[in-house]
């Protein structure tokens, strides 16, 4: 009987630390912030990371070459450090939206957009909705797409 009572009080002791634990990790203030902070008129920064995203996307390309000239033209602006977006961070970008996390922030997001590959290509495709329950988005490739460009 005794042992039973042991092991009831060491799992609710256990339960405590673990959810206290997790509080401790992620506050409430955390929670309830926006994912999206604009910065000036042109430049939007991810909470908590060191992205910083162009509000305004490009007009549609349709050459890698023509993304390597605009990304050029802009890094001789304020920044020299603008880059595509890997695919899985342009992904992140869309959930963002998806999850209502972009605050009073309402951009373009509809269409395919130049994004850099698990092998360093470049690539043109869109994160489109699935058709499931809950937040899900699948990549589907193109031929042209917007740049929305990303630093660092």
């Amino acid at each position: 009987m005794a042992h039973r009572s042991f092991a009831r009080i060491t799992r609710f002791v256990l339960a405590g630390l673990v959810a206290q634990s997790l509080w401790a990790f992620t506050p409430f203030q955390a929670i309830a912030e926006p994912g999206l902070q604009l910065v000036d008129g042109t430049t939007l920064q991810e909470n908590g990371r060191q992205r910083w995203w162009q509000m305004k996307r490009s007009k549609k390309m349709h050459s890698a070459t023509e993304v390597q000239e605009y990304l050029r033209q802009l890094n001789q602006g304020k920044y020299a450090d603008w880059r595509l977006p890997t695919k899985w961070e342009m992904r992140e970008f869309f959930t963002l939206f998806d999850l209502k996390r972009n605050g009073d922030i309402v951009l373009a997001l509809d269409g395919s957009y130049w994004m850099m590959g698990e092998n360093g290509t470049m690539l043109a495709g869109s994160w489109d909705s699935g058709d499931q329950c809950g937040v899900e988005r699948n990549f589907f490739p193109a031929a042209s797409g917007y740049v929305r460009a990303i630093r660092p």
